[in-house]
Order: structure tokens, then sequence, then C-alpha cells
């Protein structure tokens, strides 16, 4: 049986079954009144996206994405994070980055920054930014993104920020990286 990678608490899966099983776990939670869109899965990347109104379709206006990497285990979180912002750059003319921190949470390696795309290709031109979290652990790379497409405001991006900050990684058998109890 595969071992979860990560935990969220609207599944029927509990925390406490959980963490008995597992040992690196992203402890993930979709913000409030998101739901599941779309998942896919393959040896190199499983993808999880998440929309307020649980349906993926081309005029999103707030995506969450969830990710995990087997194959960039143990890689620099900094780097991790500048291979997706030049992923962001080669599909977006103009695109932004900023890195907000980077460092260690709960100790594993973690960076987050933010990317704009002022004219999405998949947006039909309108701006699309996302607030990125890069978690990598010892089995595999882990992203978590909040996206929003249009204006935004300070508020929000403080809201989506404080988000990113509650996802981290934990494990069971890892002494100084404790998971959350219920």
């Amino acid at each position: 049986m595969p071992k979860p990678t990560h935990v969220i608490p609207a599944v029927a899966l509990s925390l406490c079954a959980s963490l008995l099983m597992a040992e690196e776990q992203l402890v993930f939670t979709p913000p409030e009144g998101f739901s599941l869109a779309f998942e896919s899965s393959t040896p190199e990347l499983s993808i999880s996206e998440y929309t307020p109104s649980g349906a993926l379709d081309a005029d999103w206006t707030r995506l969450v994405t969830r990710t995990t990497a087997p194959g960039k285990a143990g890689l620099p979180a900094e780097l991790v994070a500048e291979q997706i912002a030049n992923t962001v750059a080669a599909n977006c003319p103009g695109a932004g980055v900023q890195m907000v921190a980077s460092g260690l949470q709960n100790n594993y390696g973690v960076a987050v920054f933010f990317t704009q795309c002022p004219n999405s290709p998949l947006g039909e031109g309108i701006p699309e930014t996302a607030a990125i979290k890069v978690l990598v652990g010892a089995q595999a790379s882990y992203t978590v993104q909040y996206a929003w497409r249009g204006p935004f405001t300070r508020e929000q991006v403080l809201e989506h920020t404080l988000w990113l900050r509650g996802q981290l990684l934990c494990d069971t058998k890892r002494p100084g990286s404790p998971c959350p109890t219920p």
C-alpha cells in the first residue's frame, strides 16, 4: 500500500490514521470553500487543483494547486523555485518573479515567491498572479500555489501568504519535524 504524501482534513481519511501509516507528508488544507476540481498522477508528478466552484473551467479566477515531484527530492528549495520561475518566464512574456522568503520550516527547506504574468496565455490575456511555496523533503519536493486572475488587493496578497504559511511538511519518524496533532 503506498504511503500518503498529504493530509486533507475534508477527506474521509482521518488525520490520526494517516499519521500512523505515513512518514514524510505534506500537511495541506485547501482554503475554505475550495473543492477538488482536477487530479492527475504519473510517476514523475502528482497534481491536484482546487477551485471555489469545484469545477476547473477556462475562466477560473482563483485556483489552488498542489504538486508532488519525487524526482526533485533533496534539492535546495531555492533551486526548485528558480526552475518554476524560469518556466513561468518562458511561457509568459514580461513575467515578474518576487522571492519572498527561503529557509527552513519544520526542518525542511522552503521557498516562497510570487509570480506575475501580465497577459496570461491560458487566461486570454488576463493578468495572472500566483503565490507559490516550495517544500523539499527527502522523498519528494512539493509545491502549493494560490493563483488568481485579474486585479488584486494588498489584503488578498496577505491572506494568500498567511494561507501558504499553514501548509507544511512533517514526518512521523523524523525527530524535529513533528506532524500536527488532531
